[in-house]
């Protein structure tokens, strides 16, 4: 019923290596989804001799643009036909994270050099941003992952003031401190991935996938009530947010108060875990048709690899 944080794969000299459960809960994508991508070499998986199959850093930025892109209406389908052209035109060596990408319609259209053009079609775009004096600092650049993997290596305990000078600078944008908070979950460092998203938050009162993130994170540590102001807040910036209500279900159901869980539980339609949940409460109250019904449901999902709840 409450949210279980997944165990990280060890650390590479690439970078922690986040697993097809932990993606799911930063992209919002589902699992088939994720295999989609990763089948067309968009993403960089463990080699087939690991199991369970886990992903690069690098590689969740990339997912949650995806996501991103799907809820401002793109189709997956022409999303991975654009990012196939991108991939092939710009090589494989180089992932797609590094890239400046942004939708436009439609369309998705690189920032190469001074160029901003359509890969798929040729077509270029003029950019109406505004120029800044001093470049956005790129989250692949941080030292975070280095100063971890470095100070492992030397048998040394984490410095946690080298991570908290990362967190200084005031030129980072809301999508940043976002990845820089996904990247110190994977390195267990919780409390300041809370700051980093509270960070985010400030930058951009409308990034719910923050406010997501911060929440489970306060949900982890019994801050129900603060938790639950944050799922609220998703779903009034994002109605239609399944994995809010379903959070806010976790929080009724962890209160006792099943009427309310119902309700949020039924708003998950596609959460594997809302159903299974729906189907515990139905069958605690004597009502077998329904639990039945929810648990098959719930069964159903999960073969079918669509997102489940943490």
């Amino acid at each position: 019923m409450n949210f279980q944080f997944s165990s990280i794969s060890n650390y590479t000299e690439q970078g922690p290596w986040h697993t097809a459960e932990e993606v799911q809960r930063f992209t919002g994508l589902t699992a088939k989804q994720i295999r989609d991508v990763a089948r067309l070499n968009l993403v960089t998986t463990t080699p087939s001799t690991r199991s369970p199959i886990t992903y690069l850093f690098q590689d969740v930025v990339t997912l949650r643009n995806i996501g991103k892109w799907i809820s401002r209406n793109l189709p997956f389908g022409s999303i991975l036909e654009q990012l196939s052209d991108i991939r092939e035109h710009f090589g494989y060596d180089i992932p797609l994270s590094s890239l400046k990408i942004q939708p436009v319609g439609d369309a998705l259209v690189v920032h190469d050099r001074d160029e901003i053009w359509h890969v798929s079609s040729g077509q270029s775009y003029l950019d109406f941003e505004p120029k800044q004096n001093v470049e956005p600092a790129e989250i692949q650049q941080l030292p975070v992952a280095k100063v971890r993997q470095r100070l492992q290596e030397s048998g040394a305990a984490l410095d946690l003031n080298m991570i908290e000078d990362c967190l200084r600078g005031d030129l980072l944008t809301s999508e940043d401190w976002f990845n820089i908070g996904i990247h110190l979950e994977s390195l267990k460092e919780f409390k300041y991935a809370q700051k980093t998203y509270r960070k985010a938050i400030q930058a951009d009162a409308s990034n719910f996938d923050a406010y997501l993130n911060l929440g489970r994170l306060l949900q982890l540590d019994d801050k129900l009530r603060e938790a639950k102001k944050l799922y609220e807040k998703v779903l009034e910036i994002c109605p239609n947010s399944e994995l809010a209500s379903y959070n806010l279900g976790t929080i009724f159901d962890t209160l006792d108060e099943f009427d309310l869980a119902v309700k949020y539980y039924k708003r998950a339609p596609n959460v594997a875990m809302a159903h299974h949940n729906l189907g515990r409460i139905y069958e605690r109250h004597g009502y077998e048709v329904k639990a039945i019904y929810h648990l098959v449901r719930c069964r159903d999902l999960e073969r079918d690899g669509r997102l489940e709840g943490d």
